[in-house]
C-alpha cells in the first residue's frame, strides 16, 4: 500500500480520489495534491468510459479552480502553473467555467438532472464572479429547468436549499433577483 499525498491513504477508486481531493482543497489548504487526485480520477474515468464519473471529476475541477485554497497558493501557481497546462492563475475563473461546461454536457447527455442543476447553479455564481450577468441569468434559468426535470424523473427528490427559502424555486428566484435578471 502506497501513499499519494502525505497523510492520505492510497486508493484506486476514482470517486474516493475525488473525495480526498475535495477534502484537501476545501478543508486542509492543500491544493497541490488535490489537483493531482482530480487529474488521476479524470484519467481513471476516461479509461473506464465512465461519463458520469468523468462529469463528477470535471465539476470538482471547476470547484478547485475557484477555491480559496488555490487563491492562497497564487504565488506558487504563478511560478509553477497547474497540472492542466492550459490553465493560468489569472485565468482560473474562466477555467472554472470550462470545466463546469464539460461536466454539464456529460450530465445533460445522461439526464443526470440533480447534478446538472447543481452545475448550472454554480455556473450562474461563477458567471457573476467574472461580471457576466446575462450568462449567469441563463445558467439560473437552466438550473430551474433541470430541477423541474429532476422532480419529474425522481418525484421523491429533495434538493438541499439554504435556510430561509421555502423551495429550490424560491432560492433560484432570489438568485435571479439578486443578479438583476429580467
Amino acid at each position: 500500500m502506497g501513499c499519494s499525498a502525505a497523510m492520505v491513504p492510497y486508493t484506486r477508486d476514482p470517486q474516493k480520489k475525488l473525495a480526498n481531493a475535495k477534502d484537501l482543497f476545501e478543508y486542509q489548504d492543500r491544493p497541490l495534491p488535490a489537483e493531482r487526485f482530480i487529474r488521476e480520477a479524470i484519467d481513471d474515468f476516461k479509461k473506464a468510459n465512465d461519463d458520469i464519473g468523468l462529469a463528477d471529476a470535471y465539476r470538482l475541477y471547476g470547484f478547485f479552480f475557484q477555491s480559496e485554497a488555490v487563491g492562497r497558493w497564487g504565488s506558487h501557481y504563478r511560478r509553477q502553473g497547474f497540472l492542466d497546462k492550459s490553465a493560468t492563475f489569472e485565468g482560473r475563473k474562466n477555467k472554472t467555467l470550462e470545466y463546469f461546461e464539460e461536466a454539464r454536457a456529460l450530465y445533460s447527455d445522461h439526464h443526470v438532472y440533480d447534478r446538472l442543476s447543481n452545475v448550472d447553479l454554480h455556473m450562474g455564481f461563477a458567471y457573476e464572479r467574472v461580471g457576466q450577468r446575462l450568462p449567469a441569468c441563463k445558467a439560473y434559468d437552466r438550473a430551474l429547468e433541470d430541477y423541474k426535470n429532476n422532480t419529474e424523473a425522481n418525484p421523491g427528490a429533495k434538493p438541499t436549499i439554504p435556510d430561509g427559502f421555502s423551495s429550490f424555486t424560491d432560492f433560484l428566484n432570489a438568485q435571479k433577483r439578486r443578479a438583476k435578471c429580467s
